[in-house]
Formats: C-alpha cells, structure tokens, sequence
C-alpha cells in the first residue's frame, strides 16, 4: 500500500512500522526511541535480537546529538547524506534494543529527498533493508509489498540509485576499520587521507548489522563459480574416476538451460541458460551494484530452479558485489567439459 509523508509520519507516531527509501536498498523503519515499536521490526523481519540495528537521521549535527564524534568519525561524516554508516558510542540515549545491548549504535544519514524530507519531521528511524531476514534486500517499493503484503504501507521513492547496503565503518583513534563493505570504498575513504586499519576488531560482528554468513538469499538457490579451480582428475580407460572421493564431492547440475538464469557481467557465463541477465553490459561496477538484488529477485516470478553467477572484478564497488554473491550463495561451482559441476553441501 502505497503511502505519503504525512501518512508515513502519522503511522510512525502511532507506533507502527512503513517502507520508506533511500539511496542503498528500501528501510523498514519505526521510531528508534520507542521500543515498542523496534520490537515489530524484529517481529516483522523475523530477524535475531542479537543483530544491532541502523539508525536513520536528517543531518551530521543530528547524529552525533545522539552518538560520540571523534575527529576521524567527522571526517568520515563528510560522506553524508551518503551511503555510509558510522558506529559510534551513544551514552544509552538509544534504546538497547536498537543496538542489541552495545555502547555502540550505528548511524547513517540517507542521500534520497524523500527520506531526508521524512527525517526532517522525526527523530531518529531505526530502519533495516524493509524484507524477511536473510532474504534479498528491496531495492523497489513492490519489492517491500511482496515481503509484507500489498496492505503493508512503503513509500514509493522509484529504484534505488545504489541498490546495495551502506558502508559500515569504525573510527578508532589511529584509523578506521572497515566492518561492512559497500558504496563508498576503501579507495575513497583512504583518499582523504583516513588510515585504513585491516584487522577486524574482534566483536565487528555483534556491533554491525548484516554480518550473517548467510545473507541476501535470492529467491532461488545461488550456485557461485570458483574462480580458480584445478582440473578434475582424469577418468581411466574404464570411464571410472580415480579418486572416489571427488566423484561424491561434485554432481552434475543437469545440462537443461530452463531451469537455469545466468547473472552475467560484461561478457556472458560458459553455461547453457533460458534466462540471462546482465548486471551490466559496459561492466560497469555501480551500475551491476544497482542492478544486483533486483535481479536476484526476478528468478522467483518464473519456473527458474537456479541462479549461476561468477564473482566481479575485486576492486571498490566490486568487493562490495563479491561480498553479498558470497553471503547469498547456496552452493560453489564449476565449469567442466560443458557441464555445470555444484558442490555438495555437507
């Protein structure tokens, strides 16, 4: 159900829960200060109450009213309104709710005009990806419906223009750990001069959301290509392979195209498919970023039984893509004499 500001501010008054956008994916959002309505997000999504949550905020002054800056978080700062998200300390004037019982709580300030007008006549919005747990992020408004209902109220603020989550960053004294990969790079948070530190603090999983191994779940089974795979060891003149054991690890995928998508990348995957699609033709990164989660969605409005991807070029945006193509994937696979190979899970 498709709503406006006033309505959308009306329902946050009240307690409930709506569908709003931003620039990264679509943000199931309710009143950060009221925990009773925090505990329907949880209830909503499904989601365990030992993952934090990101609260949404109009402006830099906004958020560190509620969180503790330092001069490297400032710095950082200079990214919004953007898709980056800052954990800061936050002297308990969030709700522990929020952020799972952590003197931490992650903040963000949206670069959409919708989100930014609502943020304007609210406090802070405690507003994960608006779907079911671990399931694939909305990057439309129909999207959030299907997660929800069509009687679920979302905002309507068109496709998202970046379409994956934000960068989620630590700001210690000496530098800046980067615990969620995203829009904003390495690259450009180290060009303003910000050392990167590489060692991921010890509990980066329970301060920052969206740490799951399994994630991002498409509405298929993802099978995802290893990059480097050593040839299979050769059959004897018997047709039998040597090594059992690696006869059991892999099995045939079956060679029939329709059940099978294929998510290519610039240049097409070596497999038979019905269904292609391409996360960019130009192999463009920020463009098959925006396209990533709306193309994991589409397989399941079909009879497709499974998705084939490969990983993209594990540069800026790339290591972002890589990352989610990870946590989404089911299975591993292989490309072998024509065949599709898929790893057995234990």
């Amino acid at each position: 159900m498709r709503v406006n500001i006033s309505n959308a501010l009306s329902l946050l008054r009240a307690g409930e829960l709506v569908g709003i956008p931003t620039e990264t994916v679509y943000g199931l959002a309710a009143d950060a200060l009221n925990p009773t309505a925090v505990v329907k997000i949880f209830e909503a999504k499904n989601r365990p109450a030992f993952n934090p949550l990101i609260c949404h905020l109009a402006s830099a002054d906004a958020v560190f009213g509620f969180g503790k800056a330092n001069p490297l978080s400032e710095r950082l700062a200079e990214f919004w309104p953007g898709p980056l998200t800052l954990l800061l300390k936050h002297e308990n004037r969030i709700p522990s709710i929020v952020t799972s019982g952590s003197e931490y709580c992650a903040f963000r300030v949206p670069a959409h005009k919708t989100a930014l007008e609502l943020l304007a006549s609210t406090g802070p919005l405690a507003a994960p990806s608006a779907n079911k747990s671990g399931q694939v992020s909305p990057v439309r408004a129909e999207m959030v419906e299907r997660a929800f209902g069509p009687d679920f109220p979302v905002i309507d603020g068109g496709p998202c223009e970046v379409g994956i989550e934000s960068t989620i960053c630590l700001a210690e004294k000496h530098g800046v750990r980067i615990l969620r990969s995203g829009s904003i790079t390495i690259e450009e948070i180290a060009g303003k001069g910000i050392p990167i530190l590489e060692k991921q603090a010890e509990n980066a999983a329970v301060l920052a959301p969206g740490q799951a191994l399994s994630h991002y779940a498409p509405a298929v089974p993802l099978v995802l290509l290893e990059e480097h795979v050593p040839p299979a060891e050769p059959m004897n003149s018997l047709g039998e392979t040597p090594n059992p054991a690696w006869a059991s690890r892999w099995r045939d995928a079956g060679t029939d195209p329709a059940r099978i998508a294929a998510l290519d990348f610039h240049l097409p995957l070596p497999i038979d498919a019905r269904i292609r699609f391409n996360l960019s033709e130009q192999g463009n990164l920020r463009e098959a970023a925006r396209n990533l989660f709306f193309y994991f969605d589409l397989p399941g409005a079909s009879d497709i039984q499974m998705l084939v991807a490969a990983t993209v070029p594990d540069q800026g945006i790339g290591r972002a893509i890589n990352d989610r193509l990870r946590r989404a994937a089911t299975h591993t696979g292989r490309i072998e004499n024509g065949r599709l190979l898929i790893l057995e899970r234990a």
